[in-house]
């Protein structure tokens, strides 16, 4: 009988490895990568092309494990399943064979040029925009931190327990964002960028576990402090977030750190005020010369056609208008939308989204003033009310992590 037991249970595996190694999935996206590990913050093996065939090795939270001309690597749930209908622009963009086409998914020298041409029009350090880029921590360091957060919490049952909503999503990378990102992050930097690496560091490693707690968990996230004393934070398309010493100075624990941070990584997420933004930059683009952008980026004020010239100062008036809106804090329906999407994603990562109404107490009786309108004491009180209503509608596990030690120690 124990013979034929063993026998069995070893015919099982065989048959569960064939049909796993079975499944196949389709890429469907127009732009898809190869990481090294499931997360965003892996590096980047290589480019997939759309209708590549990939042999499936095993799923992990959001991540296939997949091989690929002989390459074994992570994927995105996400590029299997069809995105909705772009408009005509954008598919004309994604079909031209440009100069950023090899730049799309890495920094390249075509991305960081472009991104540094605009960021002179926003008159800030174009040295900034490298340092923004090239940013990067250890994986390894990031699967310790998160074992040793999750020691004593079960983080899947709170995502059991509160779903992300529908959400028909853009696809992940949008051609302008990154180059636009960039160059609005090097003006903000520009404020007065941290140094302290640590620090830096670790809001880097706690910001990703909020980021895999959220819909855009395939999404490269990078975190940076500013050294300034009013309390803030700024969201930047494509994924580069601030906030500033005088907010975490504020703070006293990673729950109120969490939901801070799940606010900025909403906004991302929903591409609050950029949508349009990016359509009317994909369109001057689009209609014109200047995708040849790849080598003659840097020669492009040297001779200028009247059309270039227009071109320029349509994209300049863009980029203000952008930065404008990110600096002083977006329209009250982003905000609202941000804040409730914000406490889901601290939750789903563990932490206990009450803590923002400490929070929110805090900058109230504060002394020193938030240069964004968002953080005034006007709107913290009805943003208090909101956010009051929102929490009543969560599913909370037993125990919720506040993590005050580890947050006074790294974080302040």
């Amino acid at each position: 009988g124990d013979i034929m037991k063993k026998f069995l249970l070893v015919l099982i595996s065989v048959i569960l490895t064939l049909l796993l190694f079975s499944e196949v999935i389709v890429v469907k996206r127009n732009h898809a990568v190869l990481r090294s590990g499931p997360g965003s913050f892996y590096p980047i093996i290589s480019e997939l092309e759309p209708n590549a065939e990939l042999q499936v090795l095993k799923h992990e939270e959001g991540w296939i494990e997949v091989e690929y001309m002989g390459k074994r690597g992570f994927v995105s749930e996400k590029i299997s399943k069809e995105k909705k209908k772009s408009s005509e622009t954008e598919k004309k963009m994604a079909e031209e064979k440009t100069g950023i086409k090899i730049a799309r998914m890495g920094m390249t020298a075509g991305v960081k040029g472009f991104a540094k041409k605009l960021s002179r029009k926003l008159n800030s350090d174009p040295q900034f925009v490298d340092f923004l880029a090239d940013y990067s921590f250890e994986p390894t360091k990031f699967r310790k931190f998160k074992k040793e957060t999750y020691k004593k919490f079960n983080y899947k049952k709170a995502r059991k327990l509160n779903p992300l909503p529908n959400f028909s999503e853009f696809d992940n990378y949008s051609f302008s964002e990154q180059e636009f990102g960039l160059a609005i992050a090097a003006k903000i930097a520009s404020l007065g960028i941290s140094q302290d690496y640590d620090k830096t560091e670790y809001l880097n490693l706690f910001g990703n576990l909020i980021v895999a707690a959220s819909d855009v968990y395939d999404k490269n996230f990078k975190f940076f402090i500013l050294d300034i004393p009013n309390p803030n934070a700024y969201a930047c398309p494509g994924g580069i977030i601030f906030i500033t010493n005088g907010l975490l100075s504020m703070m006293e624990n990673e729950a109120q750190l969490a939901c801070v941070l799940g606010h900025e990584i909403s906004h991302v997420a929903r591409k609050h005020g950029l949508k349009e933004a990016e359509k009317r930059f994909n369109q001057i683009l689009a209609e014109s010369a200047f995708l040849e952008l790849d080598e003659e980026l840097e020669e492009i004020g040297e001779t200028q056609t009247e059309e270039e010239t227009e071109i320029e100062d349509e994209l300049e008036d863009l980029l203000l208008e952008t930065y404008e809106q990110i600096a002083a804090g977006r329209l009250g329906a982003y905000e609202n939308e941000a804040d409730k999407l914000g406490l889901l994603y601290a939750l789903r990562a563990g932490f206990d989204p009450n803590e923002m109404l400490n929070l929110l107490k805090k900058l109230q009786s504060s002394e020193i003033n938030s240069n964004n309108e968002h953080y005034s004491k006007e709107q913290i009180i009805s943003r208090e009310k909101a956010i009051r209503s929102e929490l009543q509608k969560l599913r909370f596990p037993k125990k919720m992590l506040i993590n005050r030690e580890r947050f006074l120690s790294l974080g302040r």
